[in-house]
């Protein structure tokens, strides 16, 4: 991926609110189900991390996500 094509991300929340937001403004449906785990799975191995570590970044850290 392109360094133009992403945006990273400082949280001011929890990381699992800010993914749920993420996967709903991308899909358009709400964020439950498989979809969503399989979404979220895919920032962690897209961040080289395991999906915990990703889900315990703390507010002021970051992650990157993927613009598509």
């Amino acid at each position: 991926m392109n360094e133009d094509t992403m945006v990273i991300v400082t949280l001011r929340t929890n990381a699992i609110n800010l993914l749920k937001v993420i996967y709903e403004l991308k899909s358009g449906k709400p964020a439950k189900g498989d979809s969503f785990a399989l979404f979220a799975m895919q920032i962690a191995s897209y961040n080289k991390v395991p999906l915990h570590t990703l889900l315990s970044t703390n507010p002021g850290d970051f992650f990157h996500v993927p613009i598509k």
